[in-house]
């Protein structure tokens, strides 16, 4: 008896195994079409040394969407990652990288934050959300969803920021 449950456990969980579907690579065609479906605005592609590179705004803000991990233009991508940033010209690169690990270390932040350091314009925060399509992931509305709000909470974050830094410029407090 206890060989024929060894047995059947054996083969349930070979199974489980074998009837896991793989991820599903998202297609540069695919990802446009999922962004614009969601109204999002000047939604472009290209291709950069094999790459899809897609951008677009939200609600002025612009973005990126790189997929990676490809297969050709046509099998599509298993690694999306959204992007996008900010200039803030007052703050300095201190203070650009304490912002980035508040931003961090929240409770739930969405996506990551971290400063970009190749404009002279002065700080150039980013945020970035990537992710490996796995198991029986589909790039799609959730994904969209996600980047939106991800969006919303790093404006909205550095928003806070900046006002709060100006308040302190005036009130004469130092950071």
């Amino acid at each position: 008896m206890r060989y024929l449950m060894a047995t059947i456990g054996l083969c349930l969980g070979f199974s489980a195994i074998s009837g896991t579907a793989t991820a599903e690579p998202v297609t540069i065609y695919e990802a446009m079409q999922q962004l614009r479906d969601r109204e999002i605005q000047s939604v472009d592609g290209v291709s950069v040394l094999g790459d899809p590179l897609i951008s677009g705004q939200i609600k002025g803000q612009g973005f990126r969407l790189r997929l990676t991990d490809c297969g050709d233009i046509d099998t599509g991508c298993k690694v999306t990652a959204f992007s996008a940033c900010k200039t803030v010209a007052t703050f300095t690169r201190l203070q650009s990288l304490e912002m980035a690990n508040a931003y961090n270390n929240r409770d739930h932040p969405r996506g990551s934050m971290y400063v970009n350091n190749s404009n002279d314009a002065g700080a150039v925060l980013c945020v970035r959300n990537r992710r490996l399509l796995q198991e029986e992931d589909k790039f799609d509305m959730s994904d969209v969803f996600d980047w939106q709000l991800t969006l919303r909470d790093f404006v909205e974050f550095v928003e806070a920021e900046e006002t709060s830094d100006i308040v302190r410029s005036i009130m004469g407090a130092s950071r």
